[in-house]
């Protein structure tokens, strides 16, 4: 989740915290990463980058999904969706044909990110 910790923008901050309380209750870990730090400059210019011909461009929180890592400098991201998104498709639990995850279930999709909890054994 790409987010700010500091915005000026109104509602960014409680849309920020509903979101990880959501992904907390579907039991998925989000990656956060803080746009407004000097040392995320880089990495937050890339992530919008990705997103840049969306109508909500720069609005916090956007998600992305990690699509392979190749080294610690070398992530490669793919554009998921803002906040306003993941709320409908949460209401719906779906997710359109337009989308990276085009006709699936929301909850069926996000399962697949759940934290890996160790087993007791």
């Amino acid at each position: 989740m790409l987010y700010s910790n500091y915005c000026s923008q109104r509602g960014v901050e409680s849309a920020q915290n509903n979101a990880r309380s959501l992904f907390h209750t579907k039991g998925v870990t989000l990656e956060e990463i803080d746009g407004s730090t000097v040392e995320n400059k880089l990495l937050r210019n890339s992530l919008f980058d990705l997103f840049c011909n969306t109508p909500n461009y720069k609005v916090y929180p956007q998600f992305f999904i990690k699509t392979s890592v190749s080294s610690i400098e070398e992530t490669d991201y793919r554009y998921l969706a803002n906040w306003d998104t993941i709320c409908k498709w949460n209401e719906t639990d779906s997710i359109p044909g337009t989308s990276v995850y085009k006709g699936a279930s929301f909850s069926e999709q996000f399962s697949r990110f759940k934290a890996q909890r160790p087993s007791k054994e």
